[in-house]
């Protein structure tokens, strides 16, 4: 079986308060927008409440532990040709990053 790597995996809050309507079409929309994403190495997908509530709608970004928090539709274009065409999060709108676990083979 191939194995997928992604450079990026992007998880748009799909949780009660951010809402559900809200994540599910950030990431319609992040598709359209990114429709070379198998090329760049993005997944797209959904997740349910991240936690972070008070501060959504909120788009995580990993392996890098990017959030963006109160995301608007009008932020996700330039969060597609910043963030995952050229590498550079869009600091405007990104909120903090999340610290990453070390490595299993770091101990």
């Amino acid at each position: 079986m191939k194995k997928t790597l992604y450079r990026y995996h992007v998880l748009p809050c799909a949780g009660p308060n951010c809402g559900p309507e809200t994540g599910e079409t950030f990431r319609s929309l992040l598709k359209e927008l990114c429709p070379d994403r198998k090329e760049l190495g993005v997944r797209i997908s959904s997740t349910s409440c991240q936690g972070m509530c008070k501060l959504g709608p909120n788009i995580s970004v990993y392996p890098e532990g990017v959030v963006y928090h109160g995301v608007a539709e009008s932020d996700l274009a330039r969060i597609v040709e910043e963030h995952f065409r050229k590498g550079e999060p869009v600091e405007e709108i990104l909120e903090r990053r999340l610290p990453l676990p070390e490595s299993v083979g770091d101990k």
